[in-house]
């Protein structure tokens, strides 16, 4: 769970996070709320979504795996 700095801040950040999910605040600007509005030593949103990209990249290539694992056999 993340921790603010206080209420305020983390209802900026809040609004700040859905702006960023519709595109309104890019990367850069959403990194610059993160560092104003979260406790020091917190994981950014950029930090957390390399952190999905990376499980789903993972995801993809075992299940790439399986499925080659799996290809029928020629006779």
């Amino acid at each position: 769970m993340r921790k603010f700095k206080d209420s305020h801040w983390a209802a900026i950040h809040e609004l700040a996070s859905n702006m960023h999910k519709f595109g309104l605040v890019n990367d850069q600007e959403m990194q610059d709320y993160d560092q104003m509005c979260l406790a020091p030593n917190q994981p950014t949103n950029l930090d957390q979504k390399r952190a999905g990209g990376q499980k789903l990249a993972n995801h993809k290539s075992r299940r790439k795996h399986e499925m080659a694992d799996n290809a029928p056999q020629a006779a």
